[in-house]
């Protein structure tokens, strides 16, 4: 089958689709850098209609806002060993497109496997290097608003967790501040158990991340699924006793 190319700084050659979320989909592809040396990447395509909510598509002005907004966020980003490289974006006239450092591992939610819970060692070692990512996030005043274990990336060359998939990344006013409310129009996330109210209602704050990776935490420790995590929240007026809840 014949490979797609795709033209921006580089010529790019898609392999496959690599991974889909409500607002992208990612493919794995390569291309020779000014060295004539082959490289892999990983080529973000921002959907027209993401998951939103509400059931109208997003204007074109839109999506290009939250493009530009990610693009703006990486390059602040551009230091922090721990979140993808970036090295590309365009776009066509259907489509824009981010291209990042190809990062090769094993994405975390096929590390947390039902009833094989973590030991405490590596759990604190995801907390200590998860959240060290996070502060440098947080220092910059953006809130990542999506973590979850499909956006987290356990590095093969180092078992270092990369952060990963910044579509919908958030400008808030002051470190310890509440950002403004999102406008209605804007695209909004919900991956249960996952996020926390205050995202869902357009307004989080950098505790939001937090509670995210807080919860990934709870998955690792216990082997608990994220449903019953969910379950023992809503059981327990959405709190959980964590010393009732481990193995």
């Amino acid at each position: 089958m014949k490979r797609k190319i795709l033209q921006g700084r580089y010529l790019y050659h898609i392999f496959e689709e690599i991974g889909s979320g409500g607002a992208s989909i990612v493919y794995k592809a390569s291309y020779e850098d000014r060295d004539s040396n082959t490289q892999i990447c990983a080529i973000k395509k921002l959907k027209n209609n993401p998951a939103c909510n509400h059931s109208e598509p997003l204007p074109p002005e839109e999506i290009e806002k939250r493009f530009r907004l990610e693009i703006k966020a990486l390059k602040k980003l551009a230091e922090n060993q721990q979140i993808p490289n970036l090295i590309d974006c365009f776009k066509t006239p259907n489509h824009f497109y981010i291209v990042l450092e190809f990062i090769e591992g094993i994405v975390l939610s096929e590390d947390l496997i039902p009833e094989q819970p973590w030991d405490e060692i590596e759990t604190v070692l995801f907390l200590e290097d998860t959240l060290k990512t996070l502060s440098c996030i947080h220092q910059l005043n953006l809130i990542h608003r999506d973590i979850n274990p499909n956006n987290i990336i356990k590095r093969k060359k180092d078992n270092k967790m990369v952060v990963i998939d910044f579509g919908y990344v958030y400008t808030v006013n002051k470190p310890d501040q509440c950002s403004l409310p999102i406008p209605r129009n804007t695209v909004r996330i919900q991956v249960p158990g996952y996020t926390p109210s205050e995202v869902i209602h357009g307004q989080p704050q950098i505790s939001s991340d937090i509670y995210s990776i807080g919860t990934i935490a709870i998955q690792a420790l216990t082997g608990m699924t994220i449903e019953q995590v969910k379950k023992e929240r809503e059981q327990n007026n959405n709190e959980l006793i964590l010393r009732r809840l481990l193995p």
